[in-house]
């Protein structure tokens, strides 16, 4: 193996490890907001469920609110992915609305309680500058 292929597998596997942490944090966010809200669910109870330290968690993450937009931007590009089967399947405008709305609150129903949480967290944050600011427009454009 040549220096130059060592040294992309060992970029490759550090992507790898930093996107599996992410995802980590992400999850035990999501899994504490669902439970205690995101008012009561702290950095450090984040990075405890997550098995990492507090310091990871603002390595990946600014503030406890950019948690809660990767949670949004992760709901919203399901949304879009889904959107994007349903126009795929050239049904009549009706149908595809229709297909979409019902497998949306179908979805929505299952994991409303978070769902709502990190909607009425965006909402409540918008306009702070903040990343819920982002969400909120990436939201109306979906």
């Amino acid at each position: 193996m040549s220096a130059a292929h060592g040294a992309a597998a060992g970029a490759g596997r550090r992507e790898r490890k930093k996107r599996e942490v992410r995802h980590r944090i992400v999850e035990a966010g999501a899994r504490l907001i669902l439970r205690q809200g995101y008012e009561d669910t702290t950095v450090d109870q984040i990075a405890a469920a997550a098995g990492v330290a507090q310091k990871t968690v603002f390595n990946h993450f600014p503030s406890k609110s950019h948690v809660l937009a990767a949670l949004a931007d992760r709901m919203l590009e399901f949304t879009r992915e889904l959107l994007a089967r349903e126009r795929a399947m050239r049904a009549p405008a009706a149908a595809t609305i229709a297909d979409f709305f019902g497998i949306s609150a179908e979805l929505g129903e299952k994991a409303q309680p978070l769902v709502r949480s990190v909607v009425l967290e965006v909402l409540r944050t918008a306009g702070t500058r903040g990343p819920a600011d982002d969400v909120l427009l990436e939201m109306q454009a979906v």
